[in-house]
């Protein structure tokens, strides 16, 4: 299998790692933005909740609204932190992380590949690092659009540590996420005995 050049695999590693470096500042602000919204809630509603007893009927009309409040809030902050510095804020990482990352990105781009598809007869194959790949298993399901097929040998990725388009769309959430992939002897004819003893 042709593998795309090094400008350009190494352009994709880097890709994968700020969609990682992403998820793991948002996580990290989800917490702060949770603090910030009670704060702001118990501000707004501060006369309120000091004046409504639990057993009044209007308590669960004071919960929804609050419900409601904070979800507006929870949008509010979220996007804020979202779009705040983040490239200025990527830059200072790589700058700090150069030679760790370059390191990582060599070790990655000599590693050992396994290619993988999202399912049989699908034209787009990708390559992940033999020790990246999970639960290696015989099933009559594909992931992704859920194919049925014989049984073929099925493992888990991270979409962030494949190089190459295997149809994922990362459309159901902030990702990384964990895919389920196919993977073909014929794709894999040098490592097949390998990836065998690997089956679960």
């Amino acid at each position: 299998m042709k593998r795309n050049t090094l400008e350009e695999r190494k352009r994709e590693w880097f890709a994968n790692r700020k969609i990682e470096w992403r998820k793991e500042r948002w996580e990290e602000a989800r917490y702060a933005v949770a603090e910030e919204v009670e704060e702001q809630l118990a501000e707004e509603f501060q006369d309120e909740l000091d004046e409504v007893d639990e057993d009044w009927p209007d308590s669960s009309e004071l919960q929804y609204r609050q419900d409601e409040r904070r979800r507006e809030l929870q949008a509010e902050f979220q996007k804020k932190a979202s779009v705040e510095d983040e490239e200025a804020a990527w830059q200072e990482h790589l700058s700090k992380h150069k030679d760790e990352l370059e390191k990582q990105f060599a070790e990655y781009d000599s590693s050992e590949k396994v290619y993988i598809r999202r399912q049989m007869g699908e034209p787009g194959v990708a390559s992940v690092p033999i020790n990246r790949i999970s639960n290696l298993h015989y099933d009559t399901v594909s992931g992704g659009v859920q194919a049925a097929s014989r049984p073929l040998l099925y493992g888990l990725i991270s979409c962030t540590d494949k190089e190459g388009d295997t149809g994922h769309s990362c459309i159901h959430g902030m990702p990384p996420h964990d895919i389920k992939v196919c993977v073909l002897e014929e794709d894999n004819p040098e490592l097949w005995s390998k990836i065998k003893q690997m089956v679960k």
